[in-house]
């Protein structure tokens, strides 16, 4: 679980450095469950990208709806005092600086709290291929 595994990363006085808080592209808004896909993404079932739109939709309700999406992402990886950055990639500067600025602003611990109740009550149990 990542509680434990953060727990012994601080112990040792090591960091985490996050990677893929998009979810391969899921977490930023732009997939559905009618999404195809080719290259590595094309290792998803029908069922599985079914399984993630609906995630996602759930998600988009704790968080506050699409615009919500990506800063809601990045900060609740940077939510976590074991993680040192986030690694989101960026291709325009208006990307970038939305990264930047959702970076800076704290999730509020409500929300954070009902993202991690999500994922160890909905998502964990699913065992969703990367």
């Amino acid at each position: 679980d990542c509680k434990g595994a953060f727990d012994l990363v601080q112990k040792h006085g090591a960091a985490v450095i996050a990677k893929i808080p998009f979810d391969s592209g899921w977490l930023t808004g732009k997939y559905t469950a009618a999404s195809q896909f080719d290259g590595v993404r094309s290792r998803w079932s029908r069922k599985d990208i079914a399984t993630r739109a609906a995630l996602v939709e759930r998600v988009k309700s704790i968080v506050g709806g699409d615009a919500a999406l990506m800063p809601a992402a990045l900060s609740f990886c940077t939510a976590f005092d074991a993680v040192s950055t986030v690694i989101p990639g960026a291709i325009t500067e208006a990307q970038l600086t939305s990264n930047i600025a959702a970076i800076q602003q704290p999730m509020a611990p409500s929300v954070r709290a009902e993202l991690e109740a999500f994922h160890e009550e909905e998502v964990r149990v699913l065992k969703l291929p990367w």
